[in-house]
């Protein structure tokens, strides 16, 4: 869901769950690459006009400690013919070809990984993990990344 016009307040946001909605997009363009800390409240990093300017800083940027960058673009698909600006997005959707550690997504995907990280069940000393939800996530173990599948639990050394 994307805000009409970017309008919203606490009483709309409270409102949005009980008709199961997840997420929903404003207008409050931030410039970073974090993820949302309310994706009720998702701030973009930038409209589709800065789309290869932020995805170069992406694909520059690297954390080093392994959190995940995100690259949120906003912009509506009549905003292409008048300000004839497809050849941005499309430009920027070829920037990171090759580069294995970025993964293209959906607001529906990047939230349900998100939900599955936060379901994670470590052993008290962190050596075994649980996955109870149904998609394949990654986390860091001893400098790696590791694979957790859906529905198992792995063991991490240390």
């Amino acid at each position: 869901m994307s805000y009409p016009c970017g309008s919203y307040d606490d009483r709309v946001v409270t409102a949005l769950p009980v008709p199961g909605i997840e997420y929903a997009r404003t207008t409050k363009s931030h410039g970073g690459l974090e993820l949302p800390a309310d994706f009720l409240r998702w701030h973009p990093t930038c409209h589709q006009k800065q789309t290869v300017e932020r995805t170069e800083a992406l694909l520059r940027h690297r954390d080093p400690s392994g959190r995940m960058a995100l690259l949120y673009v906003r912009g509506r698909s009549f905003e292409f013919d008048r300000d004839d600006n497809r050849v941005l997005v499309d430009a920027a959707g070829e920037l990171p070809a090759g580069a294995d550690d970025v993964w293209k997504a959906t607001n529906a995907e990047i939230v349900a990984c998100k939900q599955a990280l936060d379901r994670l069940r470590f052993s008290s000393d962190c050596t075994v993990v649980h996955n109870p939800s149904g998609l394949e996530v990654w986390i860091e173990a001893d400098g790696k990344p590791v694979a957790v599948g859906p529905e198992s639990s792995s063991i991490c050394r240390r």
